[in-house]
């Protein structure tokens, strides 16, 4: 087993603290001292790289993807710098890149590329006169633009994890909008999107002094030309809202703890409950989520919020205008019909339920039915009753 400690590096003139292994701090003096600077050949490569790498390959094919997709660039020879990685490095890593994920087990392609060309020892990770080409145009990406620098795994590894890719720059994200703020810095944008749920983009423009376009849509085929402007991805998106569905403000629910848990923001519950066995739904307050098997009385309280997990599946197919009427046990406010499902099946008795402009009706039982346009009815399936 590797021991893992809280070791201070320095890096670029300032210190910081990462959560690296013993072997690994060696690695990355043996690193330094030998001077060892690693660059990508050029974009094919580094899009082969990733397509490995995202097929599920293997650790020994992602070891010969990475270090086909390197070229070493240092006084002594590739040959030797492999060999000096290979007998020093854990035998999970034998070349630059693995000795990152030996520092940040679990990082994603995006997050090693990315921390790796925001630490380089030249201004541009484009050398003259080297290209992947004539076929590979500056507007695709790869391409050869991107894929050529002096890289230092020291600076890298000691570095901060980064939140948002490279900037894109003037390429703007259009597609579906979160919401818009006013930022000064393209690097004001990149936390504000991070932090902002559904948010896995971002446009920096000049307009107004500066804002922020957060965006839902992250696709590459929706950035399109706008001068000026600043664009990157969010590496790690804040996407718990999408599972969990809306909050309920000021709400909490009574019913049974299955425990507590204390983070820091209400839509992380929804994690905690998702991996907690026998969890429904959570009540966050100040600071302290506790997570419930089934839903008691609602009460209204200032500063609480209350969500459901997902559970659409457990329900048949939505009725579209239609209500049932009467065998009300519950409301809910849910800003769509999907989400009843999962307040109905967290609430004993609850049999079916009738979304109507964002208020969901609990029913333990089928009414006489009839036509509500804009209403959708739907039923728990069988077994799914709480």
């Amino acid at each position: 087993m590797v021991l893992y400690r809280f070791l201070a590096l320095a890096a670029a003139g300032t210190a910081v603290t990462a959560k690296i292994s013993v072997q690994v701090h060696r690695n990355l003096e043996v690193a330094k001292q030998s001077n060892i600077r690693v660059k990508f050949h050029c974009g094919e490569a580094l899009a082969s790289h990733r397509r490995r790498l995202k097929a599920g390959a293997s650790r020994t094919e992602t070891i010969e993807s990475v270090v086909h997709s390197l070229k070493e660039h240092t006084r002594t020879s590739q040959a030797l710098v492999k060999l000096l990685l290979a007998n020093q490095v854990e035998s999970t890593a034998v070349e630059t890149i693995a000795l990152y994920l030996s520092a940040n087990k679990g990082a994603s392609y995006d997050e090693v590329y990315t921390a790796l060309a925001k630490n380089v020892d030249t201004n541009t990770l484009t050398l003259p006169n080297n290209t992947c080409g004539e076929k590979m145009p500056n507007a695709q990406y790869p391409n050869n633009i991107y894929g050529y620098g002096r890289l230092n795994i020291f600076k890298a590894v000691t570095a901060p994890l980064p939140k948002c890719a490279l900037w894109t720059d003037d390429f703007e994200v259009i597609g579906e909008e979160v919401k818009k703020v006013s930022q000064s810095t393209a690097a004001d944008c990149c936390d504000e999107c991070h932090n902002t749920p559904n948010c896995n983009a971002f446009t920096f423009t000049r307009d107004n002094g500066g804002t922020c376009w957060l965006k839902a849509e992250n696709k590459s085929v929706n950035w399109v030309y706008k001068k000026g402007s600043k664009s990157a991805r969010v590496l790690k998106p804040n996407n718990d809202l999408t599972s969990c569905g809306t909050l309920e403000e000021d709400v909490t629910y009574g019913g049974p703890t299955v425990t507590v848990t204390y983070p820091a923001k209400a839509e992380s519950c929804y994690a905690d409950c998702e991996n907690t066995p026998g969890c429904k739904l959570f009540v966050w307050y100040g600071g302290t989520c506790t997570l419930k098997s089934d839903k008691g009385d609602r009460v209204i309280v200032d500063g609480a919020k209350a969500g459901s997990l997902p559970t659409s599946s457990a329900c048949a197919p939505m009725e579209l205008n239609v209500n049932y009427v009467g065998h009300n046990i519950g409301y809910t406010s849910q800003t769509s019909a999907d989400a009843c499902c999962g307040d109905c099946q967290a609430t004993s008795g609850c049999n079916l339920f009738v979304w109507f402009r964002g208020m969901c009706t609990l029913k333990s039982a089928m009414g006489t039915n009839e036509t509500v346009d804009g209403a959708k009815a739907s039923f728990l399936l069988a077994g799914q009753a709480s």
